[in-house]
C-alpha cells in the first residue's frame, strides 16, 4: 500500500515539475521595414487571451512612443522619430514562454518628410530570442 502511494506521490511529483506556468517579463518586437527612412509608424499590438501586455516601452534612440490602451489585450500606437528595422518595442507580458501569442501590426507609416507610405512590406513581430 505504502509503495503505490510512494509511486503516485513521485508521478503527482514530476508531471508539476513539467508545468511551469506562466513568466511575466519582457518581450522584444521588431519592425521589418522595405525603407531606410521612416520617422512615423502607427501600430498594433494584441495578446491572445489570457495574456496580457502590460505596458510598453520604445527601444529605439531619441523617438518617441504615444499609446492608447484599449484593453488589457490590445495596445494602439504612434512611434515617431529615426526608425530603422530592427527592435522597436519593449513589451511588459503575461507570459514570455509563449511569444506567438503576442502580435503586432504596422497599421500606417510616414516618410521623415512627413509624406504618407503603404504599410505593404512592413512587418512588427516578436524578435527572436537568442
Amino acid at each position: 500500500m505504502k509503495k503505490g502511494m510512494l509511486v503516485s506521490f513521485l508521478v503527482v511529483a514530476l508531471v508539476s515539475c513539467g508545468d511551469q506556468g506562466p513568466e511575466a517579463g519582457s518581450l522584444i518586437m521588431s519592425l521589418s521595414t522595405p525603407n531606410s527612412d521612416d520617422g512615423a509608424v502607427q501600430f498594433r499590438l494584441t495578446a491572445a487571451e489570457p495574456n496580457v501586455i502590460n505596458s510598453v516601452a520604445v527601444i529605439c534612440s531619441g523617438c518617441q512612443l504615444f499609446q492608447e490602451r484599449v484593453s488589457d489585450t490590445e495596445i494602439l500606437g504612434i512611434v515617431t522619430g529615426s526608425i530603422a528595422a530592427g527592435n522597436l518595442l519593449d513589451l511588459s507580458v503575461s507570459d514570455v514562454n509563449t511569444p506567438v501569442l503576442y502580435s503586432g501590426s504596422v497599421t500606417s507609416v510616414a516618410g521623415r518628410d512627413y509624406s504618407l507610405r503603404s504599410a505593404n512590406g512592413y512587418l512588427l513581430a516578436p524578435a527572436l530570442q537568442e
